[in-house]
């Protein structure tokens, strides 16, 4: 009796709840970093918001018995697992301890400002409508209980797709005063209009970049040059970028670009008619033990052959950027695998490519309407 009490108060709750604590969709987060391997979104009634973290050490038990409770509601409920940490960060996590929910970057903290987030492991449990049900530790949700809330829900039919869910906002792109600043003594650069060769080299600790202003912004953006419109006189440059900076910092590092080189770096999206690549077979993706060129390589990590492309530990985006400065289609990766790879490939016939990239590497690339981001410079105005 004293439990169907309970429950009793807690459907009340609910419902007083979704009526004073409207909070709508879309969620909008940094990016999807990997999709949810247990089910997929397919208009389940209850959306569960799980906040982690990489160094919340209990945050690992939370997330397995989450994926417990994923396994025994898959028609029920979908869970998400949000971070405020970069992908690189959440790579070395990953690759020690793998996590079967879809995990979400919120690099920008726009999703957990708005429900007030301030510990971890937290739960936001959420209706189809984006309406807030509960909130709490996730130890205090359990089978049972989301059983009893989806019943009120059954006689309401959900047709949102995964897309209505969450709404991308790569504002790390934006250069906002809150961004970490860059000193001017992390960067060593010099700069002239004498021509230089375009040359993208990781080293350990840094990243050494020469040539014009275009080619940097496009391996920070890791789009194609073609993408790139620039309003200014030639500049060329010589620097070496901290390489935390450089994938960890990205709007710090293009707030100092501006002021050292007295532009301004905008960024739009529109759809275009390109080549898509999507990893259909990850498990067919060469390991970075197959090219070794070395640490000390003062060129950049690829070959451009007569008739072949090799590389030494490239991510699936600098492959595709590369394709595409190299032939006469711009290809786009779809996907969130940030991951660097050995490639050996030829790029001299399409078809040839495309076939190949596919028998060998796994991917699936077909021509597709598709988002691209668009960069422009343009010189500072004198106030």
């Amino acid at each position: 009796m004293l439990r169907k009490y309970k429950y009793f108060i807690f459907c009340i709750i609910i419902i007083l709840s979704n009526r004073i604590n409207a909070q709508h969709l879309p969620l909008q987060i940094s990016n999807i970093y990997s999709n949810n391997k247990i089910t997929n979104y397919h208009g389940q009634k209850l959306i569960l918001l799980d906040f982690w973290a990489t160094w919340c050490i209990p945050c690992k038990a939370s997330t397995i018995q989450l994926e417990i409770l994923q396994e025994q509601l898959k028609e029920e409920l979908f869970i998400v697992s949000i971070t405020n940490e970069n992908n690189k960060i959440v790579d070395k996590y990953i690759n020690r301890h793998k996590i079967d929910l879809m995990v979400a970057i919120d690099i920008n903290n726009k999703t957990i400002e708005k429900y007030n987030v301030n510990r971890r492991p937290y739960a936001i449990l959420l209706d189809f409508d984006g309406n807030l049900i509960w909130q709490g530790h996730p130890a205090n949700l359990d089978k049972n209980k989301i059983l009893d809330i989806s019943k009120h829900y059954s006689n309401r039919r959900n047709s949102k797709m995964l897309k209505d869910l969450f709404e991308i906002k790569e504002e790390a792109y934006s250069f906002s005063n809150n961004n970490t600043p860059v000193e001017q003594d992390e960067l060593f650069m010099s700069q002239g209009n004498s021509y230089l060769e375009n040359i993208f080299s990781r080293k350990d600790k840094y990243i050494y970049y020469q040539g014009n202003i275009e080619g940097l912004i496009s391996c920070i953006y890791n789009i194609p040059k073609d993408l790139i419109t620039s309003h200014t006189e030639p500049q060329y440059i010589k620097i070496n970028i901290p390489t935390e900076v450089f994938y960890n910092n990205i709007d710090g590092l293009l707030y100092r670009l501006e002021q050292e080189l007295n532009i301004n770096i905008k960024t739009t999206t529109q759809k275009d008619s390109v080549f898509v690549v999507e990893d259909i077979k990850p498990n067919k993706l060469w390991d970075t033990f197959q090219i070794e060129w070395g640490e000390d390589r003062l060129t950049s990590n690829y070959i451009i052959g007569e008739e072949r492309i090799q590389a030494d530990n490239c991510s699936i985006a600098e492959i595709c950027k590369i394709i595409s400065e190299n032939t006469d289609g711009t290809y786009i990766y779809k996907g969130y695998n940030n991951s660097k790879y050995d490639w050996d490939f030829t790029f001299y016939f399409r078809e040839l490519m495309i076939e190949e990239l596919n028998t060998e590497f796994g991917l699936y690339i077909h021509k597709e309407i598709y988002p691209t981001t668009r960069v422009f410079i343009e010189k500072k105005r004198r106030i």
